[in-house]
């Protein structure tokens, strides 16, 4: 079929007045100002990663604050949370109810024990999904005592058989041997290679990352965010009272 140079001509006026016709009804359907594209910086991509700190003993405040702590940063989205943590020990109810909170926490906890987790200490440090060690750092003691005419003694055998399964159960939860974590509370666990019986058992890092209790040992907290794909994000130091201090990894 063939067509003639008038035909043509008007094919070509009508296929250019359709064409200006899309473009026009295109832009009606677009924002009458139009910013420049922005794209998401590497920070925002990762977000925040909020800072909990547990330094010396730990009572009703600790469970109080760590409630507090991993609620807020839950709500404002955080990627992670890093509990630091340098303790002897304390209370056992607060032990355990700072314990029941990271457990029931919707956000990733990292433990970062700088440089002592004793015995309520370990038990918080285990219920987090990663444990980092400063150099030097070490875990376990763990066996509950009470104070009778200022001497310490070492729990009865019922309270003892509570606690070890607490920390099982724990450890249970995390992915770890639970035979270890038993090991810290009560002195009739033995396990081969490790510890004898009548022992008490406490890991250095090295031997905690040999036995499944550690992820790394880290100089500071920029190279443990650095080992957990987090180096770019904003370090949120969170303290009681809604008191933050903010500042940039």
């Amino acid at each position: 079929m063939s067509y003639d140079g008038s035909m043509r001509t008007s094919i070509g006026v009508m296929v250019v007045f359709l064409a200006l016709c899309f473009m026009a009804l295109c832009f009606m359907g677009m924002p009458q100002e139009i910013g420049p594209v922005r794209a998401l910086t590497i920070d925002e991509e990762v977000g925040e990663v909020w800072v909990l700190t547990i330094d010396g003993e730990i009572g009703a405040g600790t469970a109080s604050y760590l409630r507090q702590g991993l609620a807020a940063a839950e709500e404002a989205g955080a990627s992670a949370v890093v509990i630091v943590i340098s303790t002897p020990g304390g209370m056992l109810d607060a032990a355990v109810a700072g314990r029941d909170a990271i457990l029931d926490a919707n956000v990733l906890t990292i433990a970062h024990i700088d440089r002592e987790a004793f015995s309520a200490g370990a038990l918080l440090a285990i219920a987090c999904e990663r444990i980092y060690f400063s150099p030097g750092g070490v875990i376990g003691a763990a066996t509950p005592v009470y104070f009778d005419q200022r001497r310490m003694e070492e729990a009865p055998e019922k309270v003892v058989s509570a606690v070890r399964k607490l920390f099982r159960a724990t450890a249970e939860a995390r992915g770890r041997p639970p035979e270890i974590a038993e090991a810290m509370v009560d002195r009739d666990v033995e396990i081969e290679g490790l510890i004898e019986r009548g022992k008490l058992l406490t890991l250095t890092s090295l031997e905690a990352e040999q036995w499944g209790y550690s992820d790394g040992e880290v100089e500071s907290l920029d190279q443990l965010l650095e080992k957990e794909g987090l180096a770019a994000a904003t370090v949120v130091h969170f303290s009681p009272g809604s008191s933050i201090a903010w500042s940039l990894s």
